[in-house]
């Protein structure tokens, strides 16, 4: 499948929520005080429910995502909120039913 992204030259082409979300989950990581499994199998399966959970939010310009205008970066502050509210959630679900 990725090889029609490059035929459609459309490498550039990005959810912007995917970063958004390991941004969070990488804080958490980090912070000794919140207790979860931090093996990838765990951080992953947290990140692909948030992710199904929150608005996709796509950019295709390196220029956008490094520079965003008023409403992209609305928007960026919009699905972080939105993640924020999430990823609790995923978390005690990925804690109460883990794949190891």
């Amino acid at each position: 499948m990725r090889g029609l992204k490059k035929l459609y030259e459309a490498e550039d082409l990005e959810n912007v929520a995917e970063d958004l979300v390991f941004e969070q989950i990488d804080a958490l990581v980090n912070d000794g005080n919140t207790k979860f499994c931090r093996c990838k199998v765990c951080l992953q399966d947290m990140a692909a429910i948030v992710l199904n959970r929150v608005p996709a939010l796509y950019s295709c310009s390196i220029l956008e995502k490094n520079s965003p205008g008023d409403d992209f970066s609305a928007r960026i502050e919009e699905v972080r909120k939105r993640i924020s509210e999430e990823l609790p959630v995923a978390m005690d679900m990925v804690r109460r039913n883990n794949n190891h």
